[in-house]
């Protein structure tokens, strides 16, 4: 089945996200950091918050929650692999990827920034995800980068419109 040979790539892939057009403030590490003391630190918590939904649909297995964390035309990116595109692929590709017992996931952000026109975001940082190896049938953890860009919606709400995640070490588990 494709879906399985995609699998390794694609539960790293979905957490993450790609690169818009940003403010020229100077870089920060620190996401809060970079929301002090600005006009855009209620945008910027409130993507934090939607970044901060979307690992809570992801582990608690939620494809509905998951699904309803991306927009419309939202792409997600994966390594060496065709984009998946649509709220509706997504949905189905993320909903095949929860059904592994082994599949959890932790996402850190580094850093938040929100465009000066306050209409889209990106967020950065690390994660560490588990799965089912479909080659070797094991336990495989996986470490790397992430960078998510989000989009305001009409209702104000945020919405993740491109994931890019770039892999790191990958080890069995045993």
């Amino acid at each position: 089945m494709r879906i399985q040979k995609l699998f390794p790539i694609a539960l790293s892939a979905v957490l993450c996200t790609s690169v818009a057009a940003c403010d020229d403030r100077p870089e920060s590490t620190d996401a809060a950091t970079t929301a002090e003391g600005t006009a855009d630190a209620g945008a910027s918590a409130a993507v934090e918050k939607a970044e901060q939904e979307l690992l809570a649909a992801f582990k608690a297995k939620d494809a509905n929650r998951l699904s309803a964390s991306y927009a419309d035309d939202a792409t997600v990116m994966l390594p060496n692999q065709q984009a998946v595109k649509g709220r509706q692929a997504i949905s189905q590709f993320t909903a095949e990827m929860l059904k592994d017992p082994n599949f959890s996931i932790d996402f850190s952000n580094d850093q938040t920034r929100v465009a000066s026109s306050g209409d889209l975001a990106y967020t950065r940082g690390t994660y560490t995800v588990s799965y089912t190896d479909p080659r070797t049938k094991q336990k495989t953890t996986e470490r790397g980068s992430y960078v998510t860009v989000l989009t305001k919606q009409e209702d104000g709400t945020w919405k993740v419109l491109e994931d890019i995640v770039s892999p790191g070490e990958q080890s069995a588990a045993g």
